[in-house]
């Protein structure tokens, strides 16, 4: 079951509060601390859209409409809460935008599994919005190294290409300077990698040459 479909499920019966406590359950001091006795230096932290947004006040109306579907529930502050673990066990933080409004494919990982789904429906600027938001308030943490616009986007090159650019002009925007935080990008799948997709962004005002054929960083 997918998450779209689970809170559905959950909100019609009143439950969303287990959304909540799973989420917490998740986000533990106590493995981060393991993590790091365990020799771990780097975690990768993958969030939604419905995530990077402030919450509403518990039990509110718009605390149960959540948005887009989903439960929004403590928001941005459960990333809070793993950025602050991770600065207090000195590990290293990739954050990656693993849903995008709209979806980047229609594949479970987005957040709702649906075959129907088409390309035209990906969000650019509300993902934007997200990247916005996050990048401004961990721009000054000593644990955020790197920075990833999209998970695994089943988008042809013409749509993704002009986003990573809008999304890296976002990026370094709201502070996340180079050298500080690494933007970390990729071509998803056989054909966008051997269409040589980067080359598109081969000009003084492109992404930096850093490059391997999937995958590219600043």
């Amino acid at each position: 079951e997918d998450e779209f479909s689970l809170t559905a499920r959950l909100r019609a019966a009143d439950e969303l509060d287990a959304i909540d406590a799973f989420r917490s359950a998740r986000v533990s001091s106590v493995d981060f601390e393991a993590m790091a006795s365990a020799g771990v230096t780097a975690v990768r932290v993958p969030f939604p859209w419905w995530v990077a947004r402030e919450p509403a006040p518990p039990g509110s109306e718009a605390w149960r409409e959540g948005a887009g579907g989903y439960h929004v529930g403590r928001g941005i502050e459960l990333l809070d809460q793993v950025v602050s673990n991770a600065e207090r066990h000195s590990l290293s933080l990739l954050l990656e935008l693993h849903a995008a409004p709209g979806g980047q494919s229609g594949r479970q990982t987005t957040g709702r599994s649906d075959p129907t789904w088409e390309p035209s429906r990906f969000d650019a600027d509300g993902a934007l919005s997200a990247l916005r938001l996050v990048a401004t308030r961990y721009n000054s943490s000593r644990s955020v190294v790197a920075i990833s616009p999209l998970n695994e986007p089943e988008l042809s090159n013409e749509v993704l290409l002009p986003y990573y650019q809008r999304a890296y002009e976002t990026v370094r925007g709201s502070g996340m300077r180079a050298g500080q935080v690494a933007f970390v990008l990729q071509l998803y799948g056989l054909g966008a990698i051997f269409s040589l997709g980067w080359a598109a962004l081969d000009s003084p005002e492109g992404l930096p040459a850093a490059r391997y054929p999937n995958i590219i960083f600043d």
